[in-house]
């Protein structure tokens, strides 16, 4: 069974825009980049190991994704096997370490993702959904053909978990998390 994680009250950034607002884009500091808001719907499955995972993208708020920068998410506590990310970068590749946490106990686990400008992955990540084009305050932009990436966290045992704590980077971009329950 799958748990998709309620990322609402930890998006600080706005990365899906409609033409109309892409103004209010913001996956970089300079041009306002943003993707195109019309390749995603509130509800969408990714097709992986024959298995289909559920994401909800919350494409409809004032804030659609997390800049990584020390969240703190409570997840419905329980067995887990499998964690996973729907993400991308902006300025470089990363990884990052996130926190797999149940009250007292905290284990380490590397997170990677890909720029969204990357034509392959440099970090094991799958491209999730790739775009014709992005939008930037001034327009449309055809010159860039960003990505975002899915990343499949697995764990040698199954964990129990109650919350997910992320450091500081603020150039990974975090749209939506899955879990696979146990």
């Amino acid at each position: 069974m799958f748990y998709c994680v309620n990322l609402e009250e930890h998006n600080n950034n706005k990365g899906i825009t409609s033409y109309e607002d892409k103004s209010n884009g913001e996956l970089d500091s300079l041009a306002g980049l943003s993707i195109p808001k019309d390749f995603f719907r509130e509800n969408m499955n990714f097709i992986y190991e024959s298995q289909d995972i559920p994401f909800i993208f919350n494409i409809n708020n004032n804030f659609d994704n997390f800049e990584v920068d020390n969240q703190l998410i409570k997840i419905r506590p329980n067995l887990y096997s499998d964690i996973f990310f729907v993400g991308t970068c902006y300025g470089g590749s990363y990884y990052h370490n996130v926190d797999l946490m149940n009250e007292n106990n905290i284990y380490s686990k590397k997170l990677h993702l890909s720029d969204l400008n990357s034509e392959i992955s440099n970090n094991g990540d799958i491209c999730f959904k790739s775009f014709e084009y992005m939008h930037s305050h001034l327009g449309i932009n055809k010159f860039i053909k960003p990505k975002i990436w899915f990343y499949h966290m697995s764990f040698n045992s199954y964990m129990k978990l109650d919350h997910l704590k992320f450091g500081y980077n603020p150039f990974i971009h975090i749209f939506s998390i899955t879990m696979k329950e146990v």
